[in-house]
């Protein structure tokens, strides 16, 4: 009778141990799926993030970062490609949208946008800034001046000069700035490529066919004139004492 007593006490024991052992299994497996719906949405919410700066928040169409990423990724494939960069101006003004609604605004980016990816079928198209439609086209071997050139009169060529936009038939004008760049470029990071970039397209603004291709030698000097105007507008403002006025002009009515 002692030892029937003490089986049960030990059966008992085990079956409280057991039901205990299952109550913390379940625990666990509750906080273990707590805590994976948690770090899935975590790296949802993450992914979202990603994506989102890839994209204009406006037009929803690649931004710059998406460009620089493609661009990444086809040298890691290719270390031989060698690149040419068209930056289309629509409107030849930078601030040519601003005259429209962000509706019509969107749908004249998304058109166009899609218009020359189809016709031109660039290796990488996307936005600058959402507004300047930037296109790269790769190859194995570097461009010449005359590639570069017949390129650029592709992409104009491309470009529809009126667009049905809302059922109103737009005109439009461009102009387009042009560059060839080695990989190492875009690895030192987009500010390094881009203010070459956005030199050119003030170059093309200003230009009266709206064409223009990149020039190193035209890109030093403009960076040589830019530095010595900061050296003089900085020494003026702490008194003058490294120039002097070597002549003046006066005008007589």
């Amino acid at each position: 009778m002692v030892f029937t007593s003490i089986n049960a006490t030990l059966l008992c024991g085990f079956a409280v141990l057991i039901a205990l052992c299952a109550l913390l299994a379940a625990k666990v497996s509750r906080e273990e799926k707590k805590h994976s719906f948690a770090q899935l949405r975590l790296e949802r919410e993450q992914k979202k993030q990603k994506l989102k700066s890839l994209f204009c928040e406006e037009s929803q169409l690649p931004n710059i970062n998406y460009i620089q990423k493609r661009v990444l990724q086809i040298n890691e494939v290719n270390e031989s490609s060698h690149h040419i960069m068209h930056v289309v101006c629509v409107g030849r003004s930078s601030d040519y949208y601003r005259f429209f609604d962000s509706k019509t605004s969107r749908k004249i980016k998304t058109q166009l946008h899609n218009h020359l990816n189809e016709m031109l079928s660039p290796s990488v198209i996307g936005l600058f800034e959402d507004r300047y439609i930037v296109l790269v086209f790769v190859k194995n071997s570097p461009w010449l001046p005359e590639q570069i050139i017949e390129q650029q009169q592709k992409v104009q060529r491309a470009l529809p000069y009126e667009q049905v936009v809302d059922d109103k038939l737009l005109p439009f004008d461009y102009s387009i700035a042009s560059m060839s760049f080695p990989d190492t470029d875009i690895a030192k990071g987009k500010n390094y490529l881009f203010k070459k970039m956005a030199y050119c397209v003030k170059k093309s603004l200003k230009s009266i066919d709206g064409l223009y291709i990149y020039s190193n030698t035209d890109y030093q000097r403009s960076l040589r004139k830019r530095q010595i105007l900061q050296d003089l507008s900085q020494d003026i403002c702490q008194g003058g004492d490294q120039f002097e006025l070597c002549y003046q002009l006066y005008l007589i009515a």
